[in-house]
Protein backbone atom coordinates (compact mmCIF):
# COMPACT_ATOMS: atom_id res chain seq x y z
CA UNK A 1 0.00 0.00 0.00
CA UNK A 2 1.36 3.35 -1.08
CA UNK A 3 0.33 4.92 2.33
CA UNK A 4 2.52 2.76 4.37
CA UNK A 5 5.44 3.13 1.71
CA UNK A 6 5.24 6.45 2.00
CA UNK A 7 5.00 6.38 6.29
CA UNK A 8 8.13 4.36 5.94
CA UNK A 9 9.75 7.04 3.75
CA UNK A 10 8.49 9.56 5.80
CA UNK A 11 10.05 7.93 9.37
CA UNK A 12 13.44 6.96 7.23
CA UNK A 13 13.83 10.95 6.44
CA UNK A 14 12.79 12.51 9.72
CA UNK A 15 14.05 9.77 12.47
CA UNK A 16 17.05 7.49 11.11
CA UNK A 17 17.02 5.27 14.52
CA UNK A 18 13.29 4.55 14.27
CA UNK A 19 13.00 1.69 11.85
CA UNK A 20 9.70 0.39 12.28
CA UNK A 21 9.18 -3.17 13.44
CA UNK A 22 5.68 -3.22 13.43
CA UNK A 23 2.78 -1.39 11.58
CA UNK A 24 -0.77 -1.21 12.00
CA UNK A 25 -3.48 -0.64 9.76
CA UNK A 26 -6.45 0.38 11.78
CA UNK A 27 -9.15 0.45 9.33
CA UNK A 28 -8.50 -1.19 5.99
CA UNK A 29 -10.48 -1.08 2.77
CA UNK A 30 -13.86 -2.57 3.51
CA UNK A 31 -16.51 -2.99 0.74
CA UNK A 32 -19.42 -2.96 3.51
CA UNK A 33 -17.51 -0.11 5.11
CA UNK A 34 -16.86 2.03 2.00
CA UNK A 35 -20.63 2.30 1.24
CA UNK A 36 -21.82 3.48 4.74
CA UNK A 37 -19.15 5.66 5.71
CA UNK A 38 -18.91 9.17 5.74
CA UNK A 39 -15.40 10.31 5.95
CA UNK A 40 -12.52 9.25 4.17
CA UNK A 41 -9.41 8.45 6.72
CA UNK A 42 -6.89 5.91 6.17
CA UNK A 43 -5.23 5.28 9.80
CA UNK A 44 -2.30 3.82 10.61
CA UNK A 45 0.04 3.25 13.31
CA UNK A 46 3.55 2.10 13.54
CA UNK A 47 6.46 1.35 16.39
CA UNK A 48 10.26 1.86 15.88
CA UNK A 49 12.57 -0.39 17.04
CA UNK A 50 13.56 2.69 19.46
CA UNK A 51 9.93 2.53 20.87
CA UNK A 52 8.78 5.50 19.05
CA UNK A 53 5.55 5.44 18.26
CA UNK A 54 3.91 6.74 15.02
CA UNK A 55 0.43 7.41 13.80
CA UNK A 56 -0.04 8.87 9.92
CA UNK A 57 -3.55 9.90 8.59
CA UNK A 58 -4.61 11.14 5.76
CA UNK A 59 -7.75 13.05 5.94
CA UNK A 60 -9.38 13.67 2.83
CA UNK A 61 -12.31 15.74 3.98
CA UNK A 62 -12.21 19.39 6.13
CA UNK A 63 -13.80 19.12 9.91
CA UNK A 64 -14.41 21.45 12.41
CA UNK A 65 -12.00 21.51 15.38
CA UNK A 66 -9.41 19.40 13.57
CA UNK A 67 -6.23 20.75 15.52
CA UNK A 68 -7.95 19.34 18.65
CA UNK A 69 -8.85 15.98 17.17
CA UNK A 70 -5.34 16.01 15.90
CA UNK A 71 -3.95 16.37 19.92
CA UNK A 72 -6.81 14.07 21.16
CA UNK A 73 -4.97 11.17 18.49
CA UNK A 74 -1.78 12.19 19.87
CA UNK A 75 -2.88 11.91 23.21
CA UNK A 76 -4.56 8.04 22.80
CA UNK A 77 -1.11 7.50 20.83
CA UNK A 78 0.69 8.36 24.22
CA UNK A 79 -0.66 6.82 26.82
CA UNK A 80 -1.69 3.59 25.54
CA UNK A 81 1.46 2.49 26.06
CA UNK A 82 1.44 2.06 29.25
CA UNK A 83 -0.73 -0.50 31.15
CA UNK A 84 -2.38 -0.41 34.88
CA UNK A 85 0.55 0.43 37.44
CA UNK A 86 3.23 0.21 34.96
CA UNK A 87 5.86 3.09 35.29
CA UNK A 88 6.25 6.39 33.12
CA UNK A 89 9.86 5.89 32.16
CA UNK A 90 8.28 3.26 30.26
CA UNK A 91 6.83 5.71 27.99
CA UNK A 92 8.23 6.33 24.20
CA UNK A 93 7.67 9.85 21.85
CA UNK A 94 5.02 9.86 19.96
CA UNK A 95 4.52 11.21 17.14
CA UNK A 96 1.33 12.21 14.63
CA UNK A 97 1.64 12.49 10.94
CA UNK A 98 -1.28 14.12 9.39
CA UNK A 99 -2.11 14.52 5.43
CA UNK A 100 -4.32 16.73 4.47
CA UNK A 101 -6.46 17.39 1.47
CA UNK A 102 -7.72 20.48 2.86
CA UNK A 103 -5.64 23.81 4.06
CA UNK A 104 -6.37 23.41 8.24
CA UNK A 105 -3.34 26.23 8.48
CA UNK A 106 -4.03 29.75 6.58
CA UNK A 107 -1.11 31.15 8.37
CA UNK A 108 1.63 29.23 7.43
CA UNK A 109 2.66 29.17 3.73
CA UNK A 110 4.85 25.70 4.06
CA UNK A 111 2.97 22.65 3.26
CA UNK A 112 4.98 20.50 5.76
CA UNK A 113 4.52 21.81 9.96
CA UNK A 114 6.10 20.20 12.58
CA UNK A 115 4.84 21.80 15.82
CA UNK A 116 6.51 20.67 19.15
CA UNK A 117 6.58 22.30 22.94
CA UNK A 118 8.65 24.83 24.17
CA UNK A 119 9.38 27.20 26.22
CA UNK A 120 7.89 30.36 25.52
CA UNK A 121 10.71 33.20 25.68
CA UNK A 122 13.86 30.85 25.15
CA UNK A 123 12.56 28.48 23.04
CA UNK A 124 13.51 25.73 24.86
CA UNK A 125 12.54 21.99 24.04
CA UNK A 126 12.15 20.36 27.34
CA UNK A 127 8.94 17.84 26.76
CA UNK A 128 9.99 16.15 23.90
CA UNK A 129 7.53 13.13 23.77
CA UNK A 130 5.22 15.02 22.18
CA UNK A 131 5.59 15.91 17.50
CA UNK A 132 2.57 16.50 15.34
CA UNK A 133 3.41 16.71 11.55
CA UNK A 134 0.82 18.64 9.36
CA UNK A 135 0.53 17.96 5.61
CA UNK A 136 -1.73 20.06 3.69
CA UNK A 137 -1.68 18.82 0.24
CA UNK A 138 -3.38 21.83 -1.29
CA UNK A 139 -0.26 23.75 -0.64
CA UNK A 140 1.70 21.67 -2.57
CA UNK A 141 -0.60 21.01 -5.63
CA UNK A 142 -3.77 22.68 -6.50
CA UNK A 143 -4.06 23.63 -9.50
CA UNK A 144 -5.30 20.93 -11.99
CA UNK A 145 -4.18 22.98 -15.20
CA UNK A 146 -0.68 22.20 -13.81
CA UNK A 147 1.84 19.89 -16.19
CA UNK A 148 3.96 17.62 -15.18
CA UNK A 149 7.26 19.99 -15.41
CA UNK A 150 5.57 22.04 -13.10
CA UNK A 151 5.07 19.09 -10.38
CA UNK A 152 9.18 18.63 -11.01
CA UNK A 153 10.25 21.99 -10.17
CA UNK A 154 8.21 21.24 -6.37
CA UNK A 155 10.17 17.93 -6.00
CA UNK A 156 13.12 18.58 -3.16
CA UNK A 157 13.09 15.52 -1.17
CA UNK A 158 11.65 12.10 -0.62
CA UNK A 159 8.37 13.94 0.68
CA UNK A 160 7.70 15.63 -2.23
CA UNK A 161 8.05 12.31 -3.97
CA UNK A 162 5.44 11.61 -2.14
CA UNK A 163 3.13 14.26 -2.50
CA UNK A 164 3.76 14.18 -6.09
CA UNK A 165 2.10 11.27 -6.22
CA UNK A 166 -0.81 11.99 -3.85
CA UNK A 167 -1.71 15.18 -5.54
CA UNK A 168 -0.82 13.88 -9.15
CA UNK A 169 -0.90 10.28 -9.83
CA UNK A 170 -2.76 11.26 -12.93
CA UNK A 171 0.35 12.55 -14.93
CA UNK A 172 2.77 9.77 -14.17
CA UNK A 173 3.28 6.53 -15.65
CA UNK A 174 5.43 3.81 -14.92
CA UNK A 175 7.52 3.80 -18.14
CA UNK A 176 7.92 7.03 -18.18
CA UNK A 177 9.07 8.39 -14.92
CA UNK A 178 11.63 11.55 -14.82
CA UNK A 179 14.53 10.46 -12.95
CA UNK A 180 13.77 12.31 -9.67
CA UNK A 181 10.87 10.63 -9.24
CA UNK A 182 12.00 7.22 -10.71
CA UNK A 183 11.42 5.65 -7.25
CA UNK A 184 10.65 1.61 -6.98
CA UNK A 185 7.59 1.81 -4.29
CA UNK A 186 6.29 4.87 -6.25
CA UNK A 187 5.73 2.56 -9.38
CA UNK A 188 4.40 0.23 -7.21
CA UNK A 189 1.93 2.32 -6.08
CA UNK A 190 1.24 3.95 -9.41
CA UNK A 191 0.77 0.02 -10.81
CA UNK A 192 -1.54 -0.79 -7.88
CA UNK A 193 -3.92 2.57 -9.26
CA UNK A 194 -3.73 1.27 -12.65
CA UNK A 195 -4.80 -2.20 -11.99
CA UNK A 196 -7.31 -1.37 -9.83
CA UNK A 197 -10.85 -2.35 -10.71
CA UNK A 198 -14.48 -1.25 -9.24
CA UNK A 199 -17.34 -3.44 -9.38
CA UNK A 200 -20.16 -1.19 -10.92
CA UNK A 201 -21.31 -1.04 -7.58
CA UNK A 202 -18.11 -0.36 -5.91
CA UNK A 203 -17.60 2.76 -8.83
CA UNK A 204 -21.15 4.15 -8.32
CA UNK A 205 -20.24 4.37 -4.61
CA UNK A 206 -17.03 5.81 -5.03
CA UNK A 207 -18.07 8.41 -7.61
CA UNK A 208 -21.77 8.95 -4.78
CA UNK A 209 -18.96 9.27 -2.06
CA UNK A 210 -16.68 12.28 -3.85
CA UNK A 211 -20.12 14.26 -4.88
CA UNK A 212 -20.53 14.07 -0.81
CA UNK A 213 -17.53 15.39 -0.38
CA UNK A 214 -17.80 18.05 -2.82
CA UNK A 215 -21.09 19.34 -1.47
CA UNK A 216 -20.15 18.83 2.29
CA UNK A 217 -16.62 20.96 1.25
CA UNK A 218 -18.78 23.89 -0.33
CA UNK A 219 -21.34 23.97 2.38
CA UNK A 220 -18.71 24.59 4.40
CA UNK A 221 -16.93 27.43 2.90
CA UNK A 222 -20.44 29.04 2.48
CA UNK A 223 -21.50 28.62 6.03
CA UNK A 224 -17.65 30.44 6.76
CA UNK A 225 -18.36 33.37 4.61
CA UNK A 226 -21.52 33.61 5.81
CA UNK A 227 -19.94 33.55 9.96
CA UNK A 228 -17.18 35.56 8.43
CA UNK A 229 -20.25 38.63 6.90
CA UNK A 230 -21.95 38.13 9.98
CA UNK A 231 -19.09 39.23 12.46
CA UNK A 232 -18.31 42.36 10.45
CA UNK A 233 -22.10 43.26 10.51
CA UNK A 234 -21.95 43.03 14.65
CA UNK A 235 -19.21 45.01 15.39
Amino acid sequence: MNSINFHFDFIKKYYASSRCDRTIILNPYNPQNFYRDKLSVLDIKAKGIDGKRFNIEIQISDEADYDKRALYYWAKLYTEQLRVAEDYSLLSKAIGIHILNFVSIPDAAKYHNVFQITEKDSGLLYFKDLELHTIELKKFADNSNEELSDILTKVKNSLDVWLAFLTRNDLLKTDNLPKILDNPELKKAINVLEVMNFTDAEREAYEEHLKWLRIETNTLKKYGKKAKAEGREDR
